[in-house]
């Protein structure tokens, strides 16, 4: 190709006498030689949206496309004559002082794009002219959604409904209903406002939209806002059973017709000639209501068997779906069904211990009897405790706070339901074989624990919660045979379990996992989004697709593309996002002789509000007291209210934002846009503002608006707690004495201060089990704990910032030199989103209350911890920014000991430990970042740690490893020995691969972050 094939050039256009000239004559010598099809034409963007920056290039490119796809090329704006400096005859170059036609000819258009930086950075891109695409064949269709979903999101609720109400407008009978809802799937993103459509055709959904767009809220369309929490997945028990239960989605969705045949297949393997089972599994689920397979469900055998394989049929079906819990409970037979979704058992396992189960209570004489009482636990407790023929009856469950059931011998029972019905409480009895949960359970128990003591057990890859003690799992639980043995006879502490599902795992969203909602009827209203997949009144496919979409519009994790899989749905054109078209200019700063000032100046006036009503300022005062003491005063839900005012005014300021309404209140604070910076001068001034104490853990620990609010909220009611910050006299007397060139006196006080705060060492383990394996799993044996004070300490625990699926999960540990924060790596993870979980966990010690290491290896293996407390077994590639790859290596070695080996270690520019003075090269760091960054709260804890982690580190050397990870260094290209006191280029010792990404040492995590996320994360998939 030569220069005469381009017909267009996009010029740089600096606007200036000197830069305009020098590039015209470069593309008069070039381009506009031996051109015998006329001239090239000459345009620049900028003269339509002035100099945007570092978005300069990729408008051109924009433009360029556009103008291919109109077949013109518009006019650049603001030329009266071409300039006077150009030699303008030494070739064919043409100003575009007006628009002209650019069609389609025998050859391909071409489009030449120029971006030049002011770093010295050029580029030329020249853009041809695709072929005409053929139009594909529409692939046959496996399947069809009776119900097709189209989602819809965005960032502002009124955006929301003109999204809706755009879409409707633009479609016409030719869209196919999972086109489009294919296509909202996957080529939107999911913002915090969301609605799900739910309809048979395009007609239908369209008309559904139309209302939506309207103000209306059809019965068709699910709408909702993220919500702070997790989502739990809530496992029915033994009565929730119906024929046919499945049948609509074994018929529709592979994968769960999959696994329901391969459950069915290794049940009816154990059932296999024992007495009572006369049919398949399968054969009885899905038999003739009314007929006498379908009968068979009311036997206690079939309907645990049956009960199991549907749960995890709909487990793996969900999981397809790109759907994942954030902790699991089940209640009775449905807790081994919640433990399968953990990864406590394998999937034969899981079949033998249901089906010893099912068999052996099946096999029991029937008799016995259980009823449902409408009172207290403590009420129906003193009942049975007086009662003639006590221990003949007992507690069998706990579901809600005045729903108790009762199990035990008939006449017992009914003596004790005549009692409750003198009293006016409402009773049942339950249409049930046998007195589940009671000493008439006991004969099974010896036999059922020899087949659970040939089961193997895994570690909990969930956070889980037993229903035997209502309780997050403890030593032991879901982990050995004598659990699952008690289990058995032990009353269902549904009610507890569900109060630490909400209260203590934090779950907002719970998704019942069965054949009829039981468990979700009995959360209390306003506490959580409680829903079940499957109903007896509903449709199988709607219903589940319905409780998909009300979690989902409340913040779970759905894959929607995968729901379309098998349709034959292909990629159409939809509408753009409805945006506000706000206008985004700085506003107006006078600065001296009225020029502009891009530094601003203090009392500059700031724009108001689209409402004309100013952003509140109260919070701004000198002192805290005020504000402080009129929130204290407030009710708690009107103080959370207030305080949640005060917080979003606070991230609008801070972000530049003229609306509080541009502030998402579950927006997380890095999707804001927050950087470590502006996040610490957030929590500077919410601290400030309510005079509580505040350290920048808060902030990703509760991290968006509304936490922050709820957690600042819970504080201001605490009369306990100080009203306001207390001065740091250690770090003032460090920073003095550093400002001073007194670095031993600085550096002693720091060891001093350190060597006061409480301790901790590596666990002492006689019976051999490996240091850092979590002390209540089974697999890590008794450890028994370091004694000192610090032992049992508060400890970090892993922080996600970003959320993805196209590898490992990455876990990032910071550098040792305050300040430390999980924030340090917010715009490295902000680059991953999407691609990769990217979790964060800091060294112990630096935050408040935490105990301080007595070597490197102790800080290691309390990492461990919390990382296979945290993730299992599941796979994860550990990073290691700075000092902090020291601190990663070890952390490697300890996890590959304890038997979860990282897929891989990344060293980001981690240098060599030097021969000495470590921790005065580590102070003086902290320091220097302290002075230029005064926004940014470096507390005694954080600079203790510093100069503590350089005293343990100081003469380190990374040690080889048998089984070492494979291991890749980035090194930053550019080395400023100032950014690492005057040390030489880092490099590590050990083997590794090596990549070289732009930037210094700093940069790698701040401005050249991006670059250095994609790096890493093509280096993990070409592996």
């Amino acid at each position: 190709m030569g220069a005469a094939d381009v017909d267009v050039v996009e010029a740089h256009g600096t606007g200036t006498t000197l830069g305009d000239p020098i590039e015209a004559q470069a593309l008069l010598s070039t381009y506009g030689q031996e051109r015998t099809d006329g001239p090239l034409w000459l345009g620049s963007v900028k003269s339509n949206l002035g100099h945007t920056q570092a978005a300069a290039g990729v408008a051109g490119v924009i433009k360029m496309v556009l103008a291919m796809q109109r077949e013109s090329l518009p006019a650049t704006l603001h030329v009266d004559r071409p300039s006077s400096h150009v030699d303008w005859e030494a070739g064919r170059v043409r100003l575009l002082t007006e628009s002209r036609a650019w069609p389609r000819g025998e050859r391909p258009r071409r489009a030449g794009v120029s971006a030049f930086g002011i770093s010295g950075t050029n580029a030329h891109v020249i853009l041809e002219e695709a072929p005409e695409p053929e139009k594909p064949a529409r692939p046959a269709p496996e399947a069809s959604l009776p119900l097709v979903p189209w989602v819809l999101s965005a960032h502002r609720p009124e955006s929301l409904t003109q999204q809706a109400a755009r879409l409707a407008t633009s479609l016409t009978d030719d869209h196919a209903a999972h086109d489009i809802g294919h296509c909202l799937a996957t080529t939107r993103a999911a913002l915090a406002h969301r609605a799900v459509a739910l309809g048979p055709d395009t007609p239908t959904l369209a008309a559904a939209l139309t209302s939506f767009g309207a103000g209306a809220t059809p019965p068709d369309i699910i709408s909702g806002t993220v919500t702070e929490g997790g989502t739990a997945w809530l496992f029915t028990g033994q009565g929730s059973q119906r024929p046919g239960m499945g049948r609509e989605l074994y018929a529709r969705f592979p994968v769960f017709a999959r696994t329901f045949d391969e459950v069915c297949a290794h049940l009816d393997g154990e059932f296999d000639g024992a007495a009572g089972f006369t049919a398949g599994v399968r054969a009885a689920v899905f038999a003739p209501e009314g007929s006498a397979e379908a009968a068979l469900l009311d036997r206690t055998g079939y309907a645990q068997a049956a009960l199991f394989a549907v749960q995890v049929s709909l487990v793996e079906l969900l999981r397809s779906w790109g759907t994942e819990p954030d902790c699991v409970v089940g209640h009775s037979v449905g807790e081994f069904a919640a433990a399968y979704a953990a990864g406590v058992f394998e999937l034969p396992d899981a079949v033998r211990l249901v089906a010893a189960r099912a068999r052996l209570m099946q096999a029991l004489p029937e008799g016995g009897a259980m009823a449902a009482i409408e009172a207290a636990e403590d009420e129906v407790a003193g009942v049975l405790e007086r009662h003639e023929g006590t221990g003949d009856v007992v507690i069998a469950a706990v579901n809600g706070p005045r729903s108790v059931v009762v199990s035990g011998a008939e006449s017992t029972v009914e003596a004790v339901l005549a009692e409750f019905r003198e009293r006016g409480c409402r009773t049942s009895r339950l249409r049930v074989s046998h007195a589940f949960h009671s000493p008439l359970m006991k004969p099974v128990l010896d036999d059922f624990a020899a087949v659970a003591d040939g089961i193997t057990y895994r570690t909990p890859a969930v956070p889980a919660v037993s229903t035997v003690t209502g309780q997050t799992l403890g030593d032991g639980d879901w982990t050995t045979a004598g659990y699952w043995a008690d289990q058995i006879v032990e009353p269902v502490r549904f009610h507890d379990a569900l109060t630490t599902v909400i209260a203590d795992q934090g779950a907002g969203r719970l998704l019942e996992i069965g054949p009829d909602p039981v468990l979700s009827s009995q959360v209390p209203a306003g506490t959580a989004v409680a829903v079940s997949v499957l109903r007896r009144d509903r449709a199988e496919v709607a219903a589940l697709l319905t409780a998909l979409a009300e979690v989902f519009v409340h913040g779970a994790d759905v894959d929607w593309g995968a729901v379309f899989a098998g349709t034959g749905a292909r990629r159409v054109d939809l509408p753009t996002y409805a945006f506000q078209r706000r206008r985004y200019w700085l506003p107006d700063r006078a600065g001296e002789d009225g020029a502009m000032s891009f530094l601003g100046i203090p009392e500059a006036p700031r724009e108001l509000p689209a409402s004309g009503e100013p952003l509140p300022t109260a919070y701004e005062q000198p002192s805290p007291a005020v504000p402080a003491n009129r929130l204290r005063s407030l009710a708690p839900a009107e103080r959370e209210s207030a305080v949640l005012d005060l917080v979003v005014a606070q991230v609008a300021q801070i972000l530049g934002h003229s609306d509080t309404g541009e502030v998402g209140a579950t927006q997380r604070f890095l999707e804001l846009g927050f950087t470590s910076l502006s996040l610490a001068d957030l929590r500077n001034r919410v601290a400030r503002a309510c005079g509580v104490e505040l350290p920048t853990s808060a902030l990703y620990e509760h991290a968006t608006p509304r936490a922050l609010a709820a957690h600042v909220g819970g504080q201001l009611g605490d009369r306990k707690r100080q009203s306001a910050v207390s001065a740091d006299s250690v770090t003032g007397l460090v920073r003095y004495a550093f400002e001073r060139e007194q670095y031993d006196k600085g550096l002693d006080m720091l060891h001093l201060a350190a060597a006061m705060r409480p301790a901790f060492g590596l666990p002492d383990t006689p019976d051999g089990t490996t240091p850092g394996r979590p002390r209540d799993t089974p697999t890590g044996g008794a450890a028994h704990p370091d004694a000192r004070p610090g032992a049992n300490a508060p400890a970090p625990r892993p922080v996600r910032l970003a959320t993805g699926s196209e590898g490992e999960a990455l876990l990032c540990l910071p550098s040792l030199v305050a300040p430390v924060t999980a924030y340090q790596y917010s715009r490295f993870a902000a680059a991953l989103h999407g691609s990769r979980d990217v979790w964060v966990l800091p060294a112990p010690g630096y935050a408040a209350g935490e105990a301080l290491p007595d070597s490197p290896e102790a800080a290691a293996a309390r990492q461990a911890e919390a990382v296979l407390a945290a993730f299992g077994d599941k796979p994860l590639t550990l990073v290691g920014y700075s000092s902090g790859g020291w601190q990663a290596h070890l952390l490697a070695a300890v996890l590959t000991e304890a038997g979860a080996p990282p897929r891989a270690l990344v060293l980001l520019d981690s240098p060599e430990t030097p021969d000495e003075n470590l921790a005065l090269a580590m102070v003086a760091t902290s320091c220097r970042l302290m002075r230029d960054h005064p926004d940014v709260p470096v507390v005694a804890d954080q600079l203790t740690a510093t100069a503590h982690y350089g005293r343990l580190f100081d003469g380190w050397r990374p040690a080889p490893a048998v089984e070492a990870p494979r291991t890749l260094f980035v090194s930053a290209a550019e080395h400023d020995p100032a950014l690492l006191l005057g040390a030489d280029r880092p490099e590590w010792p050990l083997p590794h691969e090596a990549v070289e990404v732009p930037g210094t040492h700093i940069s790698l995590l701040d401005g050249d972050a991006d670059t250095t996320a994609h790096a890493v994360h093509a280096w993990l998939l070409e592996r």
